[in-house]
């Protein structure tokens, strides 16, 4: 007899399919913080620490708590209350006119000499010209035995203090007793010399006319 046929195959099925895998997301990084408003005031800074007693020759004063000036009568009041316009002596028989009272109204510390002479005083700063043996120096040039006018000077000591500066027309005024400048060391020399002094100056002609304003 013939062999019985094979028994039919299954069908072949496919291999399962394996899904593609996924990379890992990398991680988030925090959010960037958002730009600061243009209306946002900035954080308050720390308060500046209040200036060093100046040591050079920006400002030429004299002391303002213990510096005498003559009025045109004779009378004596402290520097420090002249005011625009006010008549002082600036010699033995001249008299000028306040221009302005600088430093009147606010307190600015300087390094000040100070002048002992045995009956006075005086307080300036060191560039501050004054009248030393018998012409126009700078403080910073007196020693004991320079003469002061008449007299001379028993010593000479550093401080420090409030300052006042009156500007005259004549650029020069009675400071306790003494003739002095009212200008430093680099412009008195030109000041004195000039063709156009301040009595021909803009702010004198103001002082003149109007001295409260100009105060």
């Amino acid at each position: 007899c013939s062999p019985s046929p094979p028994p039919p195959q299954p069908p072949l099925q496919p291999p399962p399919q394996t899904p593609p895998q996924t990379p890992p997301s990398p991680p988030l990084s925090p959010p960037s913080p958002p730009p600061p408003s243009p209306l946002t005031p900035p954080p308050p800074s720390a308060p500046a620490s209040p200036p060093p007693p100046a040591e050079n020759g920006d400002v030429p004063c004299f002391g303002k708590a213990d510096t005498h000036a003559e009025l045109a009568d004779g009378s004596v009041v402290l520097m420090s209350a002249l005011r625009a316009g006010d008549l002082v002596r600036d010699g033995a028989r001249s008299i000028t006119r306040v221009v302005v009272n600088q430093h009147r109204t606010i307190e600015l510390i300087s390094s000040l000499l100070t002048l002992d002479w045995g009956d006075a005083v005086l307080s300036l700063t060191p560039d501050h010209m004054l009248e030393l043996n018998h012409k126009m120096a700078a403080a910073r040039n007196a020693v004991p035995g320079t003469k002061l006018g008449d007299v001379e000077l028993l010593s000479v000591s550093r401080v420090t203090g409030s300052v006042i500066n009156p500007i005259t027309a004549s650029g020069r005024i009675i400071a306790n007793g003494a003739v002095a400048a009212c200008y430093p060391e680099w412009i008195a020399e030109w000041m004195f010399s000039s063709v156009l002094p301040i009595p021909l100056s803009l702010g004198f002609t103001i002082s003149y006319l109007l001295p409260a304003s100009t105060q």
